[in-house]
């Protein structure tokens, strides 16, 4: 569907224009009905390791971002795409990414610790690194950010809360393909929205519309080998499952808290971005299986 949405949005730039301005309702409904399928009592249950998992998260929000920023400054890349990759390296995990760890026989409740945990914190931690380490101007105070960061994460948090307190688990449960489509049918909004001038930058600057995307793979596959290799003392599932994290991150958190007078420049970025985003399992799977055999179900 995310493909489809992407594609459809370059093709249909009027349609990709008419919904930009949902982006952020999209992303706050698209969030609500992520954290309505994860059951928080079993996330406490999975934190057995608060040790491993706390310096995971740790190199996720504050550590990894200021690598990230050491690396850009030094390479030629234009300051709008070179924000775009700090401020990615700054958010939570990707909620789906334990889906993606399971197909790839990694850790998948270590995964969703992490990503929840970290998206809590999220809101506290990128506000530092997007006005402090890089010097982003945004035209809103740290404050501001730090608040409206805190509405992406908070607001969806507490709408599932009492959704699942009204509803009951049970009845979840038993809805969970109606909301799983649902997400389905978000993502696909989201994709078409945030296409919206895409196309017209790919017929202007093609050549630099192509060395975004190709930057977008190289970034994102730094990470995953950057997180990797600094876990690698936890092993190689371990490693691996850092590594997917490091790589897969949650982009939609910051582009509704950012505001619409932000450089075009990250936001194609981030929508050029969702191209490897989406093709890192397909990426990932050969290593897992030379360092792992084959993937097995995970739990």
């Amino acid at each position: 569907m995310l493909p489809l949405g992407l594609l459809a949005g370059l093709c249909l730039p009027p349609v990709a224009a008419l919904l930009r301005p949902a982006l952020a309702p999209v992303v706050l409904a698209l969030l609500t009905c992520v954290l309505l399928r994860i059951d928080f009592a079993a996330v406490v249950g999975y934190a057995r390791r608060p040790a491993l998992i706390g310096t995971i998260t740790l190199w996720v929000l504050v550590l990894s971002p200021v690598l990230v920023d050491r690396v850009t400054t030094q390479l030629p890349l234009a300051p709008g795409v070179s924000a775009a990759i700090v401020l990615m390296s700054a958010v939570s995990p990707m909620m789906s990414a334990p889906a993606f760890a399971r197909i790839l026989g990694l850790d998948g409740p270590l995964t969703l610790v992490v990503a929840v945990l970290a998206t809590m914190l999220m809101p506290f931690s990128a506000p530092p690194m997007v006005l402090g380490l890089i010097g982003l101007r945004l035209n809103m105070s740290a404050l501001e950010f730090t608040l409206r960061l805190g509405l992406v994460v908070g607001s969806p948090l507490l709408a599932a809360v009492v959704l699942r307190f009204w509803l009951g688990a049970e009845r979840l449960a038993r809805r969970g393909r109606e909301i799983d489509g649902g997400i389905v049918l978000l993502l696909g909004c989201f994709a078409l929205g945030i296409m919206d001038g895409v196309g017209h930058a790919l017929l202007a600057r093609p050549a630099f519309v192509l060395g975004v995307i190709g930057t977008a793979f190289i970034a994102n596959l730094g990470l995953n080998a950057a997180g990797a290799l600094a876990f690698a003392w936890a092993g190689p599932r371990t490693a691996l499952t850092v590594g997917l994290v490091s790589g897969n991150r949650q982009m939609v958190q910051m582009i509704a808290a950012l505001p619409v007078d932000a450089d075009p420049e990250i936001f194609l970025y981030f929508a050029l971005a969702q191209l490897p985003f989406y093709l890192n399992p397909w990426v990932l799977a050969p290593v897992c299986r030379l360092l792992l055999g084959p993937a097995r179900p995970t739990e």
